[in-house]
């Protein structure tokens, strides 16, 4: 049987990040060796972080999704603005395939994202 590929994530509270690695190093090492990435993440540290915003109208061109990211310790910065596309016979709006690409290119990435 071939093996399959799982994602555990893991968040601890600890003094420092040597104290985080001194930890993963009494893992079992059966688990240890079985990982092929582990990446302890500061959160204290400067990171890419992105939201996606919704405006009723932007610039006065209508409904729009903003697509903007930041490093943790800088103000929000636009990427893209991406219009909503009116169908009326689906009766609803679609977003841009450029929007879903950018979404996961961020999946892809890690970078934590949310909408607001």
């Amino acid at each position: 049987m071939e093996d399959k590929f799982f994602t555990v994530t893991m968040e601890v509270s600890a003094p420092d990040k040597e104290t985080v690695d001194k930890w993963l190093d009494r893992m079992p090492d059966a688990f240890y060796d079985a990982a092929f990435d582990i990446d302890v993440k500061d959160n204290d540290e400067p990171h890419l972080e992105a939201r996606i915003r919704y405006v009723e109208d932007w610039n006065g061109k209508g409904e729009y999704y903003l697509l903007e990211n930041r490093w943790s310790d800088e103000e929000w910065g636009l990427e893209m603005a991406c219009p909503l596309f009116d169908y009326k016979e689906e009766k609803g709006c679609l977003v841009s395939y450029r929007a879903l690409t950018t979404i996961r290119q961020w999946k892809k990435l890690n970078i934590p994202f949310h909408f607001c």
